[in-house]
């Protein structure tokens, strides 16, 4: 029944308000994307979708905007960043929902990777506008790497604007606290070990906390300042 799916090629079309990736196939219209609540009503299960819909990538939920729940396949996940290589889906099947296992092979020009960043120039995205407006300027920013901290962490200055992204041990200097990736206008030191904007407290744009001080999370929860409020954001 839904065999016209098999051997399509999904070409990355872009992010979607959640921040998560949105694939469209090359030989037909058919979206692979990924949906908060599919069908809006408030209590829906976060899931990747394939769909014969555009989705809306300025939405975070009901992407296709039928009020329902309808589309060809569905796995329910939490992780934003790429659908599953491998995994069990539920596809409709004409009279009833079947579990399939699908299999989604890496083209030979595509990069995956675990959800780390891989290059020296980052760009910042998120749907600031509708969760976080007051941070709507960090919405595309480039970020160019402009050396190594003294914990061994690269650290990043955007090309437009004062803000820098970099790695701290302790942000307050306080040394039970998390390490964390941190986004934040002021610049970091090259010499300390923590507390790299040297204001003895936690205070910064964004943070995600991180054992990892390679390189900050390609795709993660971020906790936003919104003018005194922390929300979280997908980054």
């Amino acid at each position: 029944y839904k065999e016209f799916l098999n051997g399509l090629t999904f070409v990355e079309e872009g992010y979607t308000a959640s921040g998560a990736r949105y694939f469209k196939a090359a030989e037909d219209e058919q979206y692979l994307y990924y949906d908060y609540d599919c069908n809006g009503g408030g209590n829906g299960k976060k899931r990747w979708i394939i769909d014969e819909n555009n989705p809306d990538p300025t939405l975070v939920e009901d992407l296709d905007q039928d009020g329902a729940c309808n589309y060809h396949a569905r796995y329910n996940s939490d992780d934003t960043y790429a659908p599953a290589r491998e995994h069990v889906w539920q596809m409709w099947c004409g009279v009833e929902w079947t579990d399939i296992v699908l299999h989604l092979d890496l083209l030979s020009n595509y990069t995956y990777d675990d959800g780390l960043a891989t290059s020296n120039d980052l760009k910042l995205r998120g749907y600031f506008t509708k969760t976080c407006q007051k941070k709507d300027y960090l919405n595309n920013l480039q970020f160019e790497v402009q050396g190594v901290t003294a914990n061994g962490a690269p650290y990043y200055k955007s090309l437009t604007s004062p803000v820098y992204m970099y790695y701290d041990a302790h942000c307050s200097g306080n040394l039970s606290g998390s390490a964390r990736w941190i986004i934040d206008d002021d610049r970091p030191s090259l010499t300390a070990l923590y507390d790299l904007d040297d204001d003895g407290n936690c205070s910064y744009i964004a943070r995600a906390k991180s054992l990892d001080f390679s390189k900050p999370p390609k795709g993660s929860m971020w906790k936003v300042d919104c003018g005194g409020v922390w929300k979280d954001m997908w980054l």
